[in-house]
């Protein structure tokens, strides 16, 4: 393929979303609110952590914030960061593969990321929309995260083929920049960038004094950014609280474990279980695998006039398990085809070692070989937190995501490199694993395609132009009318807060919430605790608060979960339904006034 095919196609592709879904990325009630409110009130001067609650580092809103500083505030100023974030993840999946395998696979990882996850949507009701795609995620500390991890890796591919220890210092930024965002995704990184340091350093022999020299040179640049940060919140926060704070570390996390939400993401919720689906669905990868060695051996043997017949019934085994392969893709089973993919990553992980014990001689080979292991390192690490339930839904989209580009690597050059060994004709794995993964593409784009196209409803206009679903525009128009009206409903300077979670609407009508929190749901509950955020609520007594009554209707309370009732009981106990004056079945929102 002649080499700007393949870019060209990625472009169009790209083009083709990006067109497919202008301004209807946008999350209204949920999580997105608070990557766009956070950064909005840093640029009027709050800090966070301090006057500003948060979970993660301080990277993602202070940067968030300068770009509001310099183009406005406003949802496409950060759309249009993004859009350019995505194009640079691709090229980085693109420049890391190339390098470490070929053109062919690298072109197929970044055909997968622009397909199946950067515009990904899930279903086609507007009020989920958005939240576990690129352009506006859930948490920004998550893709900022994943990005300055690709670019480290990308320096350390960069490293291993120049020789040169001053990359390190760009490691080591990259590292900390990494940590800055979210701690999780810092500590798989350090890791996997570790091991590769150490190989790197035994097998090139390294005297000691280099080791000293690369290892202060990654800890100088690690110590840039994560220095600043520090110095600067070492101004605003008690002493004790500045480390956990930018490095985002909840000395919570064990409680998470036991929320049903994060139980079910990481799939522990119902541990054996999932384990068996992860073991059946690598099998069915094995039996892809099977179909292509029959293949190989059928027409291996047709060519030998002895051997025609077993050969015609080795290739009709062969295309019965491709058959079954292409209805597996096409069933509705479709969402878990990547359950088993943490065994297809382990496998990755073993198969590179062993590589770099057979070619530990070869320089060649080894500064192709070890960035891969790094890479396949990270994918393992990040597969961690959804490891017994691998979607590309929830936050699977950022965890599985490293993981997902080495599945699709290892079906597109390393199974067809193996045939191409051991068969004479094994040349043509390589067009039938190509036809597989396009339709594996195809059909992963089509909820996606069909999310989009439903969203024909406009909330705003301009800059804050959100497009929704028409189905749910009662729900939605009950949020625009609102949005239309809050002067009417509250006043020009009232403050209101959204509870338990809905700080898109402060931003959108552009009015402080008070309280130092911005939502009150289980991460936040666990890490502040309910009778801290309650006291705040009493202490502040923000004079309106629009009750979102979707998170009470769609969530039914189980064991393990933890809900803001306490929260709840005492707002209704001191404020008064003003708005809307006649309310309507389905009405999502209701505006309460402060009684005294």
């Amino acid at each position: 393929m002649n080499r700007y095919i393949r870019p060209f196609i990625l472009i169009v592709l790209g083009a083709w979303l990006l067109r497919l879904s202008w301004q209807k990325w946008t999350n209204i009630t949920l999580d997105y609110g608070r990557e766009l409110y956070t950064p909005w009130r840093i640029t009027s001067g709050q800090v966070l952590y301090k006057d500003i609650a948060s979970l993660f580092g301080p990277f993602p809103p202070y940067w968030n914030a300068l770009l509001f500083k310099i183009f406005g505030a406003s949802i496409m100023t950060l759309a249009l960061f993004n859009i350019l974030l995505v194009i640079a993840i691709t090229v980085l999946i693109y420049k890391i593969f190339s390098y470490t395998t070929d053109k062919g696979a690298a072109f197929f990882a970044s055909a997968a990321f622009l397909s199946i996850l950067a515009f990904k949507q899930s279903n086609t009701n507007s009020m989920d929309q958005g939240n576990f795609a690129y352009i506006c995620p859930y948490s920004y500390s998550v893709t900022y995260a994943l990005f300055f991890s690709l670019w480290a890796i990308a320096m350390f591919a960069r490293h291993v083929r120049s020789g040169k220890d001053t990359w390190w210092l760009t490691i080591g930024a990259l590292i900390g920049m990494t940590a800055l965002c979210r701690f999780e995704i810092f500590i798989f990184l350090a890791i996997a960038i570790a091991s590769g340091f150490i190989l790197k350093g035994i097998m090139g022999h390294w005297p000691l004094k280099r080791f000293l020299k690369a290892g202060g040179l990654a800890l100088g640049g690690f110590f840039v950014p994560v220095g600043i940060a520090y110095s600067y919140f070492f101004t605003q926060l008690p002493l004790s609280q500045v480390a956990s704070r930018i490095l985002g570390f909840n000395d919570h996390w064990i409680e998470f474990f036991h929320n049903n939400y994060y139980r079910f993401l990481t799939g522990f919720g119902d541990p054996w279980h999932n384990f068996i689906v992860m073991l059946v669905t690598a099998a069915c990868y094995c039996l892809v695998a099977i179909a292509f060695k029959c293949l190989c051996m059928g027409i291996d043997r047709i060519e030998k006039k002895s051997q025609r017949w077993p050969g015609a019934f080795f290739v009709i085994l062969g295309l019965v398990g491709m058959v079954q392969a292409v209805s597996w893709v096409l069933s509705d089973h479709y969402h878990g085809i990547f359950y088993g993919l943490p065994m297809v990553v382990i496998f990755m992980v073993g198969y590179l070692s062993l590589l770099l014990a057979r070619h530990k001689q070869d320089e060649e080979k080894l500064r192709r070989i070890l960035p891969f292991f790094v890479m396949a390192v990270w994918g393992l690490l990040m597969l961690s937190k959804v490891f017994l339930n691998v979607q590309i839904d929830f936050e699977g989209f950022v965890y599985a995501m490293p993981g997902i580009m080495l599945f699709i690597v290892f079906f597109i050059s390393i199974v067809p490199e193996h045939f191409e060994r051991v068969h004479a004709k094994g040349h043509f794995v390589q067009t039938l694993a190509s036809v597989l993964l396009v339709l594996v593409f195809i059909v992963g784009l089509k909820p996606t395609v069909q999310a989009y196209q439903s969203r024909r409803f406009s909330i705003q206009s301009g800059s804050d132009k959100i497009i929704c679903d028409l189905f749910s525009t009662q729900e939605i128009g009950g949020i625009a009318s609102f949005l239309k009206d809050t002067d009417k409903i509250m006043g020009k300077d009232a403050n209101f807060v959204v509870f338990p979670e809905g700080v898109m609407l402060n931003f959108l009508s552009k009015r402080v919430n008070p309280l130092p929190f911005i939502t009150f749901i289980s991460a936040e509950m666990i890490s502040f605790g309910e009778q801290d955020m309650l006291s705040s609520f009493k202490g502040h007594r923000p004079e309106f608060v629009v009750l979102n009554d979707r998170f009470f209707r769609e969530y039914s309370y189980q064991p393990g979960d933890i809900y803001p009732l306490g929260i709840r009981a005492w707002i209704l106990a001191n404020y008064h339904p003003v708005w809307p004056v006649h309310p309507e079945k389905g009405n999502i929102i209701t505006v309460l006034k402060r009684s005294r």
